[in-house]
């Protein structure tokens, strides 16, 4: 419900940023949440969007949550399957 009403803009920096491990990074669950809560909430924002959107406007967010994904997750993947 809330992805339905806020800008993907408004939580992108804030959610990115759990990602990246930058604010609570002791918690070890707090990666996994941050990366269910994203998709959660852009699932939400894209329900409201008509057919066919243009989706330009949420293109930098989109982009900062790949960079995102590569740079940690997927590092910190390989990590641990190394193991």
């Amino acid at each position: 419900m809330i992805g339905r009403y806020c800008s993907p803009k408004s939580y992108s920096s804030l959610v990115i940023s759990a990602i990246r491990n930058e604010l609570a990074s002791f918690y070890p669950h707090t990666q996994l949440g941050s990366l269910k809560s994203f998709g959660y909430l852009l699932a939400g924002s894209m329900e409201i969007l008509p057919k066919g959107f243009n989706l330009e406007r949420i293109e930098e967010v989109l982009g900062d949550f790949i960079r995102a994904v590569n740079e940690v997750v997927i590092d910190q993947l390989d990590v641990e399957l190394s193991d």
